[in-house]
């Protein structure tokens, strides 16, 4: 059975999409199939804002301000209202993001965009204000000097906004000193939640020089393109990931994590519908849409109410996987796995192509301790996205449970080798070392772990266990 055959879904959601424009490269073209068969969302007001970062202490980039520049000229030709802001100190980027978020209203189409400097410490992504020290500060204060990346993201999926996309070109090689390793390793995974699509413009741990030579980053530039004759979200950011991935001659390759429930088009109705011979008029606004109310539901803690939207939305269509899915994620949060599962089959019969399907299917299997089937799950996720790490991880903590310390070691290598800077993988290695009797090294693994995450107390715990254990000998 080919890697598309089956899949683990995740909705296709209203909500957030985080884009995160990582790394840039040279030209290159490449296309992929169009995908016809989902809902598209409504038009709202379409709201912006952009931000360009370049002029840091020491060491001017080149491409952000001509990326926001352009960015904002491309989105305003598909309807958008663009806020814009150059060189920002991290009060007039918090300013600037409060402002965004206050104006949202109901049903708008919100958009934040970034490019400049980011890093990533103990597994948090953060933008780089123009105020950062030009020497690299401890941890805890390069955190307080940033601006975190999950506020925007959380704050987005919290407002009134229909449907939100992040923007990140935030992977350029960064000059300043780190004083730990695992920040010389790009940016961290970003988990989605339930009704977000997640783009990075380079698969974690990835970095790229400054494309200098150009006027954009490679992934701004396809972009770029893309909106100028937009096809719906989804399509846009797969020829994006095609395209970046060629140009870079298969170095550089986007990583995608679909979750969301419908598909918006960049096209703005000024460009699709004829003329007006007079204004119409002004309409109600129209009840949400079961999706739509559900994800808000979810979001806010309310799983139960959420259900019973999703399961109206499968009964209104019940050939949509997003929903199908939907109701899947709604069910785990709930703990009742066993009713989780058919919604995730049949999410997967009907679209085999969802990627996250497979690994909602396989995370379900492992918390029911049902760890070979969860490996099946892992297997043809791992077949369908081999530069995924998270893919990699998961597999090899189903395997470790079932005593298949080779696999799992070798499925905890890719993933470090794919995502040196993630935690999970180090500390998954490091319990395989343990049980094989291996404790130096299972303590180097801990010991790295904490390097990235310093949070992971269940790292912390094992190394402190392993380290009396090589005292004793």
């Amino acid at each position: 059975m080919n890697a598309f055959s089956r899949r683990h879904f995740l909705p296709r959601g209203v909500t957030a999409i985080i884009i995160g424009l990582l790394c840039q490269g040279g030209p290159g073209v490449a296309q992929t199939h169009r995908d016809l068969s989902v809902e598209r969302i409504p038009d709202g007001r379409r709201i912006a804002l952009v931000i360009g970062n370049a002029n840091y202490p020491g060491h001017k980039l080149i491409n952000p301000v001509h990326d926001a520049d352009d960015m904002k000229a491309a989105l305003e030709r598909v309807g958008f209202t663009v806020n814009l802001g150059k060189d920002l100190s991290k009060r007039a980027m918090q300013d600037q993001v409060a402002k965004f978020l206050g104006d949202l209203r109901e049903g708008d189409v919100a958009l934040f965009y970034f490019s400049g400097h980011g890093m990533e410490i103990d597994g948090e992504n953060l933008l780089v204000p123009t105020d950062f020290p030009s020497a690299m500060p401890p941890p805890n204060e390069a955190k307080a000097a940033s601006f975190p990346l999950e506020d925007v993201q959380r704050s987005l999926e919290k407002s009134k906004a229909r449907l939100s996309i992040l923007v990140m070109d935030a992977c350029r090689t960064n000059p300043y000193r780190r004083v730990t390793r695992a920040w010389d390793q790009g940016m961290a995974p970003v988990d989605a939640a339930l009704g977000a699509y997640i783009a990075f413009a380079a698969s974690p741990g990835q970095t790229a020089d400054d494309n200098s030579n150009e006027r954009n980053g490679l992934f701004t530039k396809f972009l770029l393109h893309e909106l100028g004759a937009p096809p719906p979200l989804s399509q846009v950011f797969r020829e994006v990931r095609d395209n970046v991935y060629e140009a870079s001659g298969k170095v550089q390759r986007p990583y995608l994590v679909d979750q969301v429930t419908g598909d918006f088009n960049f096209r703005s109705l000024a460009q699709t519908a004829p003329a007006a011979t007079a204004p119409p008029p002004e309409a109600a606004p129209a009840p949400q849409a079961p999706m739509e109310e559900g994800l808000r539901l979810y979001r806010e803690g309310n799983c139960e109410a959420a259900l019973k939207l999703f399961d109206r939305a499968i009964r209104e269509s019940p050939q949509d996987p997003f929903a199908q899915n939907a109701t899947g994620v709604a069910y785990v949060c709930l703990k009742q796995y066993s009713l989780a599962i058919p919604r995730f089959d049949m999410a997967i019969r009907l679209r085999p192509s969802f990627a996250e399907a497979y690994m909602n299917r396989g995370a379900a299997y492992s918390t029911e301790g049902q760890y070979d089937l969860a490996v099946e799950n892992f297997d043809w996720a791992v077949e369908a996205e081999p530069w995924n790490p998270v893919f990699f991880t998961r597999r090899g903590q189903a395997n470790f449970q079932l005593r298949k310390y080779e696999e799992a070691l070798a499925d905890f290598n890719r993933g470090i080798e794919l995502n040196p800077g993630g935690a999970d993988a180090f500390y998954g290695r490091g319990q395989v070392r343990e049980r094989q009797g291996h404790y130096a090294e299972a303590a180097d693994d801990f010991a790295a772990a904490l390097e990235r995450n310093s949070t992971l107390t269940a790292a912390k715990q094992d190394l402190d266990r392993v380290r009396k254990r090589l005292s004793i000998r």
